[in-house]
């Protein structure tokens, strides 16, 4: 598995605060799983998997492999959205997960606990919450690994574009370029990246082939 130069680390960052700006949670809404923290963390999501590549050091695909656990945690379980309260532990969690099946070397937990600013106890509690979930299928085929990278670079450009304009207008029109609010109208890569609907079938990456979630099936 291959990335391209650009930081993938802040590919998935830009995209999943992209999410999250479309997603609102009650502020008296109490933590539900184990990904749930008291309260939102100050930090974004790109200063957060900028300290965990920093510290973690692992190759660029475990990012990929990382968004790809994400989508299929969503997918598994429709009950749970991603909010500014969960996004970093689950991130963190998919990451580690990532390293540790695509990596030649990984530290122990004691380390990605530190890294991620959660006690060893939550970690691990993280850890296997999120293997349950994804029932254990942690297998991440070749297709479905370029699919889910070409449609995040692409939305990775698209979100880069509409803030490359939107400083554009506002430094020369007085009325400033407002970025697209309706979901609908921003087409389909944008779509597919969006989990916004209760659907059981819409992720992350709605859109992408079944093998994406699944793993792929030998000929006989």
């Amino acid at each position: 598995m291959i990335a391209s130069s650009t930081e993938t680390w802040r590919v998935i960052a830009r995209v999943l605060d992209r999410i999250l700006a479309n997603t609102k949670l009650a502020a008296s809404e109490p933590p539900s799983t184990a990904f749930d923290s008291k309260r939102v963390p100050c930090i974004t999501m790109e200063e957060y998997l900028n300290r965990v590549s920093y510290y973690a050091n692992c190759s660029p695909s475990c990012y990929v492999v990382a968004f790809i656990y994400i989508d299929r945690l969503l997918v598994n379980n429709p009950q749970m959205k991603l909010t500014g309260r969960n996004v970093h532990r689950i991130a963190l969690a998919a990451i580690v997960l990532a390293i540790k099946y695509v990596d030649d070397l990984y530290m122990n937990n004691l380390v990605y606990a530190r890294i991620g600013g959660v006690t060893l106890q939550e970690f691990n509690y993280m850890e296997i919450g999120m293997l349950t979930l994804l029932n254990y299928d942690l297998y991440v085929d070749s297709e479905a690994y370029f699919e889910y990278f070409n449609e995040l670079m692409l939305q990775y450009l698209k979100i880069e574009e509409e803030e490359w304009k939107t400083e554009k207008m506002e430094d020369c029109s007085e009325t400033p370029y407002k970025p697209i609010r309706n979901v609908e109208s921003m087409g389909s890569i944008y779509t597919c990246l969006l989990y916004t609907s209760p659907s059981p079938r819409d992720g992350l990456l709605s859109r992408m082939p079944s093998s994406a979630c699944k793993k792929k099936k030998k000929k006989k």
